[in-house]
C-alpha cells in the first residue's frame, strides 16, 4: 500500500480494560480507527506479530509478562515502530532501562486525564504528521 492509503494501526497494551478504553477513545479522536488491544505482554507480542502495528502504547506494570520484557521482545521483531511506555512508576531504574531497551517516550498514567489525552495526541501527531485530526469548534 502507498502511504496515502495506508491505515495507521495502534497496539494498546494494558491489563486494565478501562485504561485501554480511555486510550482508544483518544486515538479515535485523531481519526485512527484501526486498533488492536492486549491485556498482557504475551498477548501483546502475538498481536504485534499478527497485525504489525504502526505504534504501540505499552503499560509497564502487567501480570504474566511486564512491559519491560514485552518491550524487549517487540524490539527483537522491529526496532522502527514507536513504542510509548505507559507508567505510574517513578522508579528511575525502570525508566532508564526502558530507554536502553528502545522505548521512545513515557506517558504518566497518574496525571489528570486531560493531560494524558493531550500527551498522547501530541506524540501520535509528532510521529505521524500525515494524520489530519478532526477540527474542534
Amino acid at each position: 500500500m502507498t502511504d496515502s492509503t495506508h491505515k495507521i494501526t495502534a497496539l494498546l497494551v494494558d491489563d486494565e480494560l478501562y485504561f485501554r478504553r480511555f486510550i482508544s477513545q483518544v486515538i479515535r479522536k485523531l481519526g485512527i480507527e484501526s486498533m488492536v488491544q492486549a491485556a498482557d505482554g504475551f498477548e501483546a507480542v502475538n498481536q504485534f506479530k499478527l497485525f504489525k502495528p504502526d505504534f504501540v502504547i505499552l503499560d509497564i506494570n502487567m501480570p504474566h509478562k511486564d512491559g519491560l520484557e514485552t518491550l524487549r521482545d517487540i524490539r527483537k521483531i522491529s526496532d522502527e515502530v514507536p513504542i510509548f511506555m505507559l507508567t505510574s512508576t517513578a522508579d528511575e531504574y525502570i525508566v532508564e532501562q526502558c530507554v536502553v531497551d528502545g522505548a521512545n517516550f513515557f506517558l504518566r498514567k497518574d496525571v489528570p486525564a486531560n493531560e494524558l489525552n493531550q500527551q498522547i495526541c501530541e506524540l501520535v501527531l509528532e510521529n505521524f504528521p500525515e494524520i489530519q485530526p478532526p477540527q474542534t469548534p
